[in-house]
Protein backbone atom coordinates (compact mmCIF):
# COMPACT_ATOMS: atom_id res chain seq x y z
CA UNK A 1 0.00 0.00 0.00
CA UNK A 2 2.59 1.88 0.50
CA UNK A 3 4.80 2.11 -2.63
CA UNK A 4 0.91 2.28 -3.89
CA UNK A 5 0.89 5.95 -3.08
CA UNK A 6 4.74 6.19 -4.36
CA UNK A 7 6.53 5.87 -1.25
CA UNK A 8 9.37 4.15 -0.83
CA UNK A 9 9.73 1.32 2.52
CA UNK A 10 11.71 -0.98 3.90
CA UNK A 11 11.42 -4.22 6.01
CA UNK A 12 14.00 -6.53 7.60
CA UNK A 13 12.70 -9.21 9.49
CA UNK A 14 14.82 -8.41 12.99
CA UNK A 15 14.53 -10.09 16.00
CA UNK A 16 14.85 -6.83 18.75
CA UNK A 17 16.04 -8.86 21.76
CA UNK A 18 19.22 -9.90 19.71
CA UNK A 19 21.84 -6.86 19.61
CA UNK A 20 23.44 -7.93 16.65
CA UNK A 21 20.16 -8.64 14.50
CA UNK A 22 19.17 -4.47 15.98
CA UNK A 23 22.62 -3.43 14.83
CA UNK A 24 22.17 -4.72 11.14
CA UNK A 25 18.86 -2.84 11.19
CA UNK A 26 20.34 -0.24 11.57
CA UNK A 27 23.21 -0.64 9.47
CA UNK A 28 21.26 -1.62 6.57
CA UNK A 29 18.79 1.69 7.49
CA UNK A 30 21.41 3.72 6.96
CA UNK A 31 23.15 2.46 3.79
CA UNK A 32 19.94 3.04 1.99
CA UNK A 33 18.49 6.29 3.61
CA UNK A 34 21.91 7.69 4.59
CA UNK A 35 20.70 8.58 8.10
CA UNK A 36 18.63 7.31 10.89
CA UNK A 37 17.32 10.26 12.37
CA UNK A 38 14.06 8.78 14.22
CA UNK A 39 13.19 4.76 15.70
CA UNK A 40 10.45 3.58 17.03
CA UNK A 41 10.60 0.19 18.48
CA UNK A 42 7.92 -1.46 19.37
CA UNK A 43 7.60 -5.63 20.29
CA UNK A 44 5.96 -7.48 22.58
CA UNK A 45 2.93 -9.85 22.84
CA UNK A 46 -0.59 -8.77 24.12
CA UNK A 47 -0.78 -10.83 26.75
CA UNK A 48 -3.97 -11.85 29.14
CA UNK A 49 -7.37 -10.37 27.02
CA UNK A 50 -8.22 -7.33 29.70
CA UNK A 51 -8.14 -4.58 30.81
CA UNK A 52 -4.66 -3.87 32.54
CA UNK A 53 -6.21 -2.97 35.63
CA UNK A 54 -7.48 -6.51 36.16
CA UNK A 55 -4.75 -8.61 34.67
CA UNK A 56 -3.18 -11.08 37.45
CA UNK A 57 0.35 -10.40 38.61
CA UNK A 58 1.46 -13.48 36.55
CA UNK A 59 0.04 -12.15 33.39
CA UNK A 60 1.36 -8.55 33.49
CA UNK A 61 5.27 -9.94 34.62
CA UNK A 62 4.49 -11.97 31.19
CA UNK A 63 4.10 -9.13 29.06
CA UNK A 64 6.78 -6.77 30.57
CA UNK A 65 9.07 -10.00 30.31
CA UNK A 66 9.31 -10.64 26.60
CA UNK A 67 12.59 -10.98 26.49
CA UNK A 68 12.42 -13.79 29.31
CA UNK A 69 9.90 -15.61 26.66
CA UNK A 70 11.93 -15.27 23.92
CA UNK A 71 14.56 -17.24 25.31
CA UNK A 72 12.05 -20.24 24.73
CA UNK A 73 12.39 -20.16 21.01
Amino acid sequence: MIKNVGRETLFIKTDVSDAAQGKTLADETINLYGSLDIAFNNAGISGEMSLVADMSIAGWLEVIDVKKLLRNF
